[in-house]
């Protein structure tokens, strides 16, 4: 399980490099989701699909979220 110190690296991460990597945005959302935090989750995991909408992770966690 993803502790919220994983957050704050990916967050940083993020924040640093405005083209991040599309994996950062991936990782946090499933950071995120288990967690619990499905708003967030859903916002990266939509990020991610905005610039590769085919991603199968992204469209397998939001389909297991019920979105």
């Amino acid at each position: 399980f993803p502790s919220h110190d994983t957050l704050g690296v990916l967050n940083d991460l993020i924040k640093s490099e405005p083209q991040v990597d599309l994996t950062a945005y991936l990782n946090r959302g499933i950071a995120h989701q288990q967690l619990g935090h499905l708003v967030e989750a859903e916002s990266d995991y939509k990020m991610v699909l905005a610039q590769q909408p085919t991603n199968t992770v992204a469209l397998q966690n939001l389909k297991i979220m019920g979105k």
